[in-house]
């Protein structure tokens, strides 16, 4: 006979049974009770941060300078100079090089409090078999770390929801991808191409209202064909 395991509070009616992973018992993340399978953790990091290779900095203010061309000096009739001499005491012709800036400026201010502690209780856990530990392994013993260690992770998941809609116009926020990586008439080196894909199916049905550079691409665009 063959019996069937079910998610469920031990004891519970198979009618009426409270799954283990229920907001009321929560049995299965339960850190104080015998019933709990695993434990919650957080992220610590981010794959997607990480391949942007982002990093921190204390730079209020970055500058970044690209090549648009080194080439031969203007003859003055829109034709470029010469490159050979024939007079070895002549001075040679000159080269004209052009650079385009990036300038990032205005970074967030992004802040989050753990609740409020009663102080004479810091160094107490909720209970002995509610261990918290470091991403070394090493135990966590103080709310004020443990409620450090928790909203850093929220102010990380602030950091992401802003990396590519942000707009620094906002208040505390900064300019995410949306805004940096946007057509560039003056600088075609910062010129870049934006497909907003509006979450269409990636398959067979195609694309529905999508855009490209903010200008609608017909309905029923394939992604594969648009690239």
């Amino acid at each position: 006979m063959n019996k069937i395991a079910r998610l469920t509070m031990p004891g519970a009616s198979p009618y009426n049974a409270e799954p283990l992973y229920s907001h009321t018992h929560a049995g299965l993340f339960d850190c104080c009770g015998n019933n709990d399978l695993m434990s919650l953790t957080v992220a610590g990091t981010s794959p997607f941060m990480d391949w942007l290779g982002w990093q921190g900095t204390d730079i209020y203010r970055l500058v970044r300078e690209y090549l648009l061309f080194t080439r031969a000096a203007n003859d003055g009739k829109g034709a470029a100079t010469a490159g050979w001499l024939c007079d070895p005491c002549a001075d040679p012709n000159k080269i004209e090089t052009a650079f385009c800036e990036l300038v990032i400026e205005g970074f967030a201010r992004l802040r989050r409090m753990g609740p409020v502690r009663d102080v004479t209780k810091t160094g107490l856990n909720y209970c002995e078999t509610s261990p918290r530990y470091r991403i070394d392994g090493v135990t966590i013993t103080d709310d004020l770390e443990y409620d450090m260690v928790r909203a850093t992770e929220v102010i990380i998941q602030d950091l992401l929801g802003l990396l590519v809609p942000g707009q620094k116009s906002t208040c505390g926020q900064f300019d995410g991808l949306e805004a940096i990586t946007h057509p560039n008439d003056e600088c075609c080196m910062l010129s870049s191409i934006r497909i907003d894909w509006n979450g269409s199916d990636m398959g067979t049905t195609g694309s529905v209202g999508a855009e490209w550079n903010d200008t609608p691409i017909p309905d029923g665009t394939s992604f594969v064909s648009l690239l």
